[in-house]
């Protein structure tokens, strides 16, 4: 609520404006003839003293009405719940930060009221002291201070109601004063109207301003008891709203047992501030700790990444190179043994031929052993023993076509095991044209 806003508030409740605006009304009607009749000119607009009497009557007769019109709206208001419908949680301090937090969120308007205020004064106390134990003594002590905040809202109208009957008896003293001075001995006809008209000023406003007051001190008395009767439902209402809130509060009147409470709480939330921070604490002990364990993990994982790389790299080239050293010993001893047999062939072949043409002079021989002897005989044995031979020659070219076809199949394997090494190629090349 803006300070505009407040000022307007202020001015619009304000007895000075509405008793002033009353007068004024008033006393036009008076002098615009609308309220005839001598009796209101002689008492309300005869003297000055008549027309101060008659604005201060106004002005505490607003004052009553507004301050009444407020007792009935706080006692409407009575019916209504400031507080929510939560389960109590049991601690004073939170129970009452809670509740005072939902006060805050009344309607300005409403706070200057005898129940919030009440309300709001209790929960400061309690929350001050920390504890909900002198809850009762906490809500007669503030009932005994709105009894006296009641009592002094009527200061001023108490002020005027004591001021008016002093003002009717200084138009009184006014109007005797004017009598004896417009009194002559020597023209006492003539200075008795002077004189009956300054008596009848001391007694108009006399009895003007007891009039008034009488008024006024009837209505007070209206007003005062309507206050008296709101502040003993407001006494009850916070007792209602405020002791299920606290059930301890006044649980017990023994005072050891109410120090003894009071300590048990004071361990007790000792305690619990104690776990609370430990359990920071540990908490940040354990951030910290996981922290480092995962700075710890991520270092040791590219440690034992690089030498799990590294290993397999030397691993790799060491296995690399003992495959190209049993490579080359695998191609060295194939070599060694292509030669062996290379050279067995080639002597197989000296031998083949050696025997072809031993074979070629026996037949020659024969043939001129048979020209020369004629023999049949001889020369059939020596024809039976030539077809022997010659089948043994034949038998001889098959074993050499098997040579062959042998050298041609270690051909091809050599050429999956090494076909990198031309020297194995070519050499079993070689040994495969021999052979043939």
């Amino acid at each position: 609520m803006s300070k505009i806003n407040r000022f307007a508030s202020a001015v619009m409740r304000s007895s000075m404006l509405w008793g002033g605006l009353a007068s004024l009304g008033f006393f036009a009607l008076i002098h615009t003839g609308t309220l005839q009749g001598e009796f209101f000119h002689r008492y309300f607009a005869g003297h000055w003293i008549n027309y101060t009497e008659t604005i201060m009557f106004f002005i505490a007769l607003a004052q009553l009405i507004l301050r009444s019109s407020d007792l009935a709206e706080q006692r409407v208001g009575l019916k209504k719940s400031p507080f929510d419908e939560t389960v109590p949680v049991g601690d004073a301090k939170a129970e009452t930060t809670h509740l005072l937090e939902q006060l805050q969120n009344a309607p300005h308007s409403e706070r200057s009221h005898y129940l919030p205020r009440r309300l709001r004064e209790t929960l400061e106390s309690i929350l001050r002291k920390e504890t909900a134990d002198e809850l009762q003594s906490d809500l007669r002590f503030h009932s005994e201070i709105d009894a006296m905040r009641a009592h002094g809202g009527y200061a001023m109208i108490r002020l005027i109601i004591w001021a008016i009957p002093i003002l009717g008896f200084l138009g009184t003293v006014i109007g005797i004063t004017m009598a004896i001075a417009a009194l002559d001995p020597k023209a006492l006809e003539k200075s008795m109207d002077t004189v009956t008209a300054g008596l009848g000023v001391a007694f108009d406003t006399t009895a003007l301003a007891l009039a008034l007051s009488m008024v006024l001190m009837f209505v007070q008395y209206f007003v005062d008891n309507q206050e008296q009767r709101l502040l003993a439902a407001v006494d009850d209402r916070a007792a209602d709203l405020l002791t299920p809130r606290f059930p301890l509060a006044g649980s017990t009147d023994d005072p050891q047992m109410q120090a003894v409470r009071r300590m048990a709480e004071a361990v007790i939330g000792a305690v619990e501030r104690t776990v609370g921070k430990q359990a920071e604490l540990w908490r940040d002990v354990m951030t910290a700790a996981d922290d480092r364990w995962r700075q710890v993990a991520s270092i040791g994982s590219d440690q034992l990444e690089a030498s799990f790389s590294s290993a397999i790299d030397r691993s790799m080239e060491t296995h690399r190179q003992h495959l190209l050293s049993a490579e080359e010993a695998s191609a060295e001893r194939t070599h060694l043994r292509w030669l062996g047999v290379q050279q067995a062939l080639e002597s197989c072949a000296t031998g083949t031929r050696g025997l072809q043409a031993d074979l070629a002079r026996q037949a020659d021989a024969m043939l001129r052993l048979v020209d020369a002897t004629g023999h049949i005989r001889v020369l059939e044995d020596s024809l039976n023993r030539n077809l022997t031979s010659l089948a043994s020659a034949q038998h001889l070219q098959e074993t050499l076509l098997n040579l062959s076809a042998t050298v041609n199949l270690l051909n091809a394997r050599l050429e999956r095991i090494a076909p990198s090494s031309p020297y194995l190629n070519s050499a079993a090349a070689t040994l495969a044209s021999k052979a043939a």
